[in-house]
């Protein structure tokens, strides 16, 4: 079964998105840590599972702590340490920075894209700086959790850098582009 084989990977979740930390458990995922930073309004008003009262906090102090195997840090490094993949939700280039170091492949957002440590670097990708809507947000992190698992599990190949995948939120299309 792919679930069991699932279960010795850890997942680390660079920023707020509870959506994509239950998605990515709910597949199967044996670990996965959050690396949380203070919720903005914005986040609150985009991301599911991000409530009034998260705002100016950190998720920890949120109900949402209490996921079986999903443990949530504060600190960047700690987190990330241990984890097999990590996953952009807006942390950006620091992320990318810490992924190549610790030689785990890393999920962009807002195109979706894995970017392998012996790859290109963050910086040569033209990547957009901010979502459109909250539609965009939800269909970019399925899409993330998407692409993180055909890491995992193999098979299916994942849209690899410089090669993404972006929503065109017009035409409700996902469509693959390159980032250089």
């Amino acid at each position: 079964m792919r679930d069991c084989y699932l279960k010795k990977y850890t997942v680390g979740i660079l920023g707020n998105s509870p959506m994509l930390a239950e998605m990515l458990l709910k597949s199967g995922v044996g670990e996965v840590h959050l690396i949380s930073k203070v919720v903005s309004v914005e986040e609150m008003r985009r991301e599911l599972g991000i409530y009034h009262h998260d705002v100016g906090d950190f998720l920890e102090t949120s109900g949402f702590r209490e996921c079986e195997n999903l443990t949530i840090y504060r600190d960047v490094l700690k987190g990330s340490k241990g984890c097999d993949i990590l996953i952009d939700c807006g942390f950006r280039e620091e992320g990318a920075k810490i992924a190549k170091r610790l030689g785990v492949p890393y999920v962009t957002e807002p195109e979706v894209s894995v970017l392998l440590p012996e790859a290109l670097e963050y910086e040569e990708l033209k990547l957009s700086k901010a979502f459109e809507s909250a539609e965009e947000l939800h269909v970019v992190r399925i899409l993330q959790g998407i692409e993180t698992l055909k890491c995992l599990r193999g098979g299916l190949l994942p849209a690899l850098s410089p090669e993404a995948l972006k929503f065109d939120e017009k035409s409700g299309e996902i469509k693959k582009i390159n980032l250089i």
